[in-house]
């Protein structure tokens, strides 16, 4: 494997942050959703991989547009995997936040801190339903990537909408970028270990529609 970045001077943290507001889910993802409510994220520590703490809270500022600062908890999502295969961090976690109310929030949090110790099976209880007629358009989303190393800091943020319209854009643009490359690494990757992360983060954005607020850092 390509060695990672910043192996001399690794990141003290690297954090990622889902924000939606009118989230609309399908029936699949609200199943995957129930099973993972009944996990504890996971977290990168220094050298391994480890269970983090559920309904760790964290504020982000998601912009105007979707309401200012805003509570997230921790989310059981895949970049504590994939971000320490190509970038050197000690710390690597991930958030969701889904209502920009504070009472909400504070309920959510509550909720996901007495999940883990429910039995999972209880989650096959719960039945999904999308009803035909959602509208999948009106979902505003942003991913809030935020790292730090000592007094330094910086952030990107990818805005857009309608979290699968989104996907199938990434998805394929993905599919035609490995379908025309040449030799190069196999098997399991995460994605900076396929691509240059800036120029592909670029292309995306103007197929799907998304776009990039990067910060200057401090």
């Amino acid at each position: 494997p390509a060695p990672r970045l910043g192996e001399d001077q690794p990141l003290d943290e690297a954090a990622v942050t889902y924000v939606f507001d009118a989230l609309a889910l399908s029936a699949g993802s609200q199943r995957a959703l129930f099973g993972a409510a009944f996990t504890h994220p996971l977290v990168w520590r220094r050298d391994r991989w480890e269970n983090g703490r559920a309904g760790e809270r964290r504020t982000v500022n998601a912009g105007l547009a979707l309401g200012g600062q805003r509570d997230a908890i921790s989310y059981p999502a895949c970049d504590a995997l994939t971000i320490p295969r190509h970038v050197s961090a000690k710390l690597v976690t991930t958030y969701a936040s889904t209502t920009r109310h504070t009472a909400a929030a504070g309920a959510m949090r509550l909720l996901a801190r007495a999940l883990p110790f429910v039995p999972r099976a209880a989650s096959e209880l719960l039945a999904p339903y999308a009803s035909p007629d959602t509208d999948y358009t009106r979902t505003q989303l942003a991913v809030i990537a935020q790292v730090r190393r000592g007094f330094s800091a910086a952030q990107v943020v990818v805005r857009g909408h309608d979290m699968y319209r989104t996907t199938a854009a990434i998805a394929a643009w993905i599919a035609r970028v490995i379908a025309k490359r040449g030799a190069g690494p196999t098997g399991m990757l995460a994605p900076g270990e396929l691509l240059r992360a800036a120029p592909a983060l670029r292309e995306i954005a103007s197929v799907a529609g998304l776009t990039i607020e990067p910060s200057f850092g401090s």
